[in-house]
C-alpha cells in the first residue's frame, strides 16, 4: 500500500468515525482530487452543505468545477466563499478567490 493508499484509508476510517468533522471530508477531498475529482467534488459539497463557514472548501470546489469546465457553478461557489471571506476579514483567501475569479473570467472571455 502507497502513502497515498494509507492517506485516504485513515481519512476514510477517521470520516467514518467522526463524520461530523468536515476536516477529514476536506482533507480526503484534496487526497482524491487528481485520481477521482468526481468524488472530491461531492466531498467538498458535503462539506459547504454541513459547515457553510469552512472556507477552504470553496476555493477548492470552485478550482475542480472549472477544471471540469463548468465554470458557471465554479463562479457561484467562488462568489459565495468571496463573500466568506470578506465576512471573516481573511484578506489571503480573498485574493487567493479572487485571482481564480478572474482566470476564470480571462479563459471564458
Amino acid at each position: 500500500m502507497t502513502s497515498k493508499e494509507k492517506r485516504i484509508s485513515f481519512l476514510e476510517k477517521s470520516m467514518a468515525e467522526k463524520p461530523e468533522d468536515s476536516f477529514f471530508k476536506y482533507a480526503l477531498a484534496m487526497e482524491l482530487q487528481e485520481e477521482n475529482s468526481d468524488r472530491a467534488i461531492e466531498l467538498l459539497r458535503e462539506v459547504i452543505n454541513s459547515q457553510p463557514d469552512y472556507l477552504p472548501s470553496y476555493y477548492s470546489l470552485g478550482k475542480l468545477l472549472s477544471e471540469q469546465s463548468d465554470y458557471e457553478n465554479a463562479l457561484l461557489i467562488l462568489d459565495k466563499g468571496l463573500e466568506l471571506s470578506k465576512n471573516l476579514k481573511d484578506n489571503k483567501t480573498q485574493s487567493e478567490i479572487s485571482a481564480l475569479m478572474q482566470n476564470i473570467e480571462f479563459e471564458t472571455d
